[in-house]
């Protein structure tokens, strides 16, 4: 999902929460830290009264998201359609397959911004949501 189509959900949900315009904004956040605080599962965002969209999920392999409404595992295949969180969010990484049965964590897969508007330094990550306030 990119931003365009996470606006057009955005309407659409305030308006199921029956939430008018007025009663909600919205903002484009990146999350931005350091591979081994993601590694270590201390990404913590408080998110009461809040909606995180993620945006561009297919751009974050090894990645798992824990919220109190949804889990989201990056490698699942199963999971469609659009990637909501509230509450409490925590974000980890999952270890990655290798053809020795091990894991290690992918910390390549964020050296780079999802929508390619720049660079994150090495050893650091950034994760892209629409946040919604109401």
């Amino acid at each position: 999902m990119n931003y365009e189509a996470a606006i057009l959900y955005v309407f659409q949900r305030m308006r199921e929460l029956g939430k008018t315009p007025d009663q909600y904004h919205f903002e484009p956040v990146r999350i931005v830290r350091s591979n081994s605080d993601l590694f270590a599962g201390k990404i913590v965002i408080p998110a009461y009264n809040e909606l995180y969209i993620l945006i561009n999920p297919e751009n974050y392999p090894n990645l798992l998201i824990i919220s109190d409404n949804t889990v989201y595992n990056s490698d699942s295949p199963k999971i469609r359609g659009v990637q909501e969180f509230t509450g409490l969010i925590q974000l980890k990484s999952l270890p990655s397959s290798t053809p020795s049965g091990g894991g290690t964590p992918a910390i390549s897969a964020f050296s780079a911004s999802a929508s390619g508007g720049g660079t994150t330094p090495t050893g650091y990550f950034a994760v892209e949501f629409l946040r919604v306030v109401y």
